[in-house]
C-alpha cells in the first residue's frame, strides 16, 4: 500500500443482512479482514486521538467514516450536536416518503454525555447512528426492532474489523458528582 493511503472496508451486500465485509489494498481482494482497520495508520479508536483531535467535527468524521468504512453508500446527512439530549448518548431520525422508503435521517449526538466522555464513545456512538442511517436507506431494519439480529450482526462485524466496542445500546451511564455544602 503506498504512503497516505489507507485500505477500504467495503461491505457485501449479496444479501440483505449484510453477512460480511471484505478488505480491499491496491485492488487485492482478500478474506474478511482480521486486522483492525486503521485511520491514518491508527485504529480510529486509538487513544491517542484525545491528544491528537478530542473534540472532532461530527460533520467531517461522518463524510470519512461514510467514505472509508460504508464505501459511500449513504447520503449527505446532517449530523449535530444536541444540548437538549440527556438520556441517550445519539439518535437517529429517519424521514420516510408517501411509499415508505427512507429519503432522509438526521443524527444528533448529546453534547452534554458525550462532552464529559472519551472521543471514543463520540465514534462509536456515531457508527452506531451510522448503522441505523445504512439499515433505514437499505431496507435491512428487523421489523419491528431497532436492534434486532441484522443490526447486531452488523455491531459486530464493525466491531470485530474496527477493534470498536459498538453496543446495541446508544446510551451511557453518568455519575454525577454533587458536593454537599459544607
Amino acid at each position: 500500500m503506498s504512503e497516505g493511503s489507507h485500505p477500504t472496508l467495503y461491505i457485501i451486500l449479496d444479501n440483505p443482512d449484510i453477512s460480511y465485509f471484505y478488505l480491499e489494498e491496491e485492488n487485492d481482494i482478500s478474506s474478511p479482514p482480521t486486522d483492525q482497520l486503521t485511520y491514518s495508520g491508527l485504529s480510529i479508536v486509538d487513544p491517542i486521538w484525545e491528544t491528537i483531535d478530542p473534540n472532532p467535527n461530527l460533520q467531517t468524521l461522518y463524510n470519512d467514516f461514510n467514505e472509508r468504512i460504508f464505501s459511500g453508500m449513504l447520503p449527505e446527512i446532517e449530523v449535530k450536536w444536541s444540548n437538549r439530549m440527556t438520556r441517550a448518548t445519539g439518535a437517529c431520525y429517519p424521514f420516510f416518503d408517501e411509499e415508505g422508503n427512507c429519503v432522509q435521517c438526521r443524527i444528533y449526538l448529546s453534547k452534554p454525555i458525550l462532552e464529559l466522555r472519551p472521543r471514543r464513545d463520540t465514534v462509536e456512538t456515531l457508527l452506531h447512528e451510522m448503522i441505523h442511517a445504512f439499515q433505514c436507506f437499505r431496507k435491512t431494519k428487523d421489523e419491528g426492532d431497532d436492534h434486532g439480529p441484522n443490526f447486531q450482526n452488523f455491531v459486530e462485524i464493525l466491531n470485530n474489523s474496527l477493534g470498536t466496542n459498538i453496543t446495541v445500546s446508544a446510551s451511557v451511564k453518568v455519575y454525577v458528582c454533587v458536593q454537599q455544602p459544607s
